[in-house]
């Protein structure tokens, strides 16, 4: 987001705003977005979201086999539901998309319009492959 961020001498003034609101809106979508993907897999959810949010309220012997890496898939979809991993990352989601859509409303022009809901529909299209129920636009 920083280096986005660099841009905004660049940009309209009447249009500073806006763009600081969208642009942390649209990286907290792309950093939600990353950490569902990276949850699917134990093997590869170890400094993740979902990882670090189980170790902090699992049960001793839930928390010996993160550390120890020792989940097959199905042990690891077990404690993603129990604590919840998913649906509140999902939730977070679908905030900020839902945050998106209000601030496309107050946009203008046409041409940017087009391009803000082409970004915006990236994340709703990820949002469906995953399994996960798309905001309403």
């Amino acid at each position: 987001m920083r280096l986005f961020l660099s841009f905004t001498p660049m940009i309209e003034n009447s249009l500073v705003e806006l763009w600081e609101k969208l642009l942390a809106e649209f990286s907290q979508c792309e950093t939600v977005a990353i950490e569902l993907l990276r949850s699917d897999d134990p093997a590869n959810a170890g400094n993740g979201y979902c990882y670090w949010k189980m170790m902090e309220t699992a049960t001793e012997d839930e928390r010996k086999q993160l550390q120890d890496l020792n989940l097959d898939q199905k042990e690891w979809k077990m404690l993603k539901m129990k604590y919840k991993c998913d649906s509140q990352l999902t939730d977070k989601l679908h905030q900020s998309l839902q945050s998106i859509q209000g601030l496309l409303q107050s946009v203008k022009d046409e041409s940017l319009l087009r391009e803000l809901e082409i970004a915006l529909d990236r994340f709703l299209l990820q949002m469906k492959v995953t399994g996960q129920a798309a905001v309403e636009g």
